[in-house]
């Protein structure tokens, strides 16, 4: 799919209040127009699930995630009943964030995008989602990482493979509760419970074999 770079608004916290409407849920249907049939499914049949987290103001940590902004705002939806406002974080050794928010606007239509530095705010549909940018080495860039209620990866196995305390730190900053959703293999761990998906869905999104454990105490 092409993308392209767009040109943003100076990021002014105030001009979102005008857009900014409480009560409306976030609503995914748009997005799912760009999905094919299939993964649709999926993600409605993991909302049959009890996979559902109580949080108003949910935090993604999305390693290895380079232009793609699409999959982690489906993720928040297909996870959480509601919320009105995000943060996700993106980080990757070549980041270009014109290009990653370009694509969201593509597809999304979206032009509310207020950018400061390498952060950035997004209005859709009613909820605030707020963007970190991390670029370069992902290890050395964890002091600038919050706690995270969801951590997200897939096609990142080789870089976890080349730094074998990634995921130490990784789980380290997931807050007890929250969700390790990864395409890379078995994770036995005490610290990580498995949770179990239906065999029927696509596990949350485009590609098969993902699984999702939840942080408890060891």
């Amino acid at each position: 799919m092409r993308t392209k770079t767009i040109e943003v608004q100076p990021f002014k916290p105030n001009n979102l209040k005008s857009f900014f409407k409480k009560k409306k849920e976030f609503e995914i249907k748009n997005l799912k127009e760009f999905l094919f049939d299939e993964a649709v499914q999926s993600f409605d049949g993991l909302k049959k699930t009890n996979i559902k987290l109580k949080i108003k103001k949910p935090v993604l940590f999305y390693p290895g995630s380079a232009w793609d902004a699409l999959l982690p705002v489906i993720v928040l939806k297909t996870l959480f009943e509601y919320f009105y406002e995000a943060t996700i974080i993106f980080a990757d050794t070549t980041l270009p964030v014109n290009t990653v928010l370009g694509y969201f606007k593509q597809l999304t239509g979206t032009d509310k995008i207020y950018t400061k530095g390498n952060m950035a705010r997004i209005v859709y549909e009613n909820c605030i989602i707020n963007c970190l940018f991390l670029e370069e080495d992902v290890v050395a860039r964890f002091p600038e990482i919050e706690k995270y209620d969801v951590y997200l990866e897939r096609g990142f196995q080789m870089f976890r493979e080349k730094n074998p305390l990634f995921l130490e730190k990784s789980i380290e900053l997931l807050k007890k509760g929250g969700l390790f959703i990864t395409d890379y293999g078995n994770l036995k761990r005490k610290d990580l419970k498995e949770l179990e998906i239906p065999k029927s869905a696509i596990q949350l999104g485009l590609y098969k074999g993902f699984k999702v454990y939840e942080k408890v105490n060891r």
